[in-house]
């Protein structure tokens, strides 16, 4: 039995997580692509704009970055359940003009999920890499 213990993504199939083994729920589909989108570009991490540009192509809503930025603050609530508010950036990490994955490391299971370890810890965790 693998171990079920930290955060898992699982991308093939639905987009899919769990922490400690307890389905995450991560949200509507637009919140539930932001995350996919870190995973996938975990190399280089995204934009602010280049989100929103995939989020909603030419046709972005006025509050576009703040919609933005209640899907990332929510994923991280829902990612992070044992950290403090404020303090909720090991796994989705604000970078210069957008975000990233906050992982250094990462391997794939056989069931398409994502395992790594964020730069802000040693022990090896599940998590969106």
């Amino acid at each position: 039995m693998a171990d079920e213990r930290g955060l898992r993504i699982r991308l093939l199939g639905n987009l899919a997580a769990s922490y400690d083994g307890v389905a995450v729920d991560l949200g509507g589909p637009q919140q539930r692509a932001v995350l996919a989108m870190l995973v996938l570009y975990r190399d280089r991490g995204l934009s602010d704009d280049r989100i929103v540009e995939y989020l909603w192509d030419d046709q972005p809503p006025a509050r576009a970055l703040p919609t933005l930025q209640a899907y990332i603050s929510h994923l991280r609530r829902r990612l992070e359940p044992q950290a403090a508010a404020g303090s909720r950036s090991g796994v989705i990490v604000r970078q210069a003009a957008g975000m990233r994955s906050g992982c250094r490391s990462t391997r794939w299971t056989h069931g398409g999920s994502s395992s790594c370890w964020p730069r802000s810890t040693t022990t090896p965790r599940e998590c969106a890499a």
